[in-house]
């Protein structure tokens, strides 16, 4: 699995990927990270929010 450091930049770029031609197993992969991008997307909201109520 490849962990990019912006979970909003890896969400944009898997937007933009043609998962036609993926075998079911790495369409698994690929969206099993897409789920791991927008819960950390959403993990960085919550504490910039946090940081912004202190």
């Amino acid at each position: 699995m490849i962990h990019l450091g912006d979970a909003n930049d890896a969400l944009d770029r898997a937007a933009r990927t043609d998962t036609t031609g993926l075998s079911p197993e790495r369409h698994a992969r690929f969206l099993v990270g897409m789920a791991h991008a927008h819960a950390h997307a959403h993990a960085q909201r919550r504490a910039r929010g946090d940081a912004l109520a202190s």
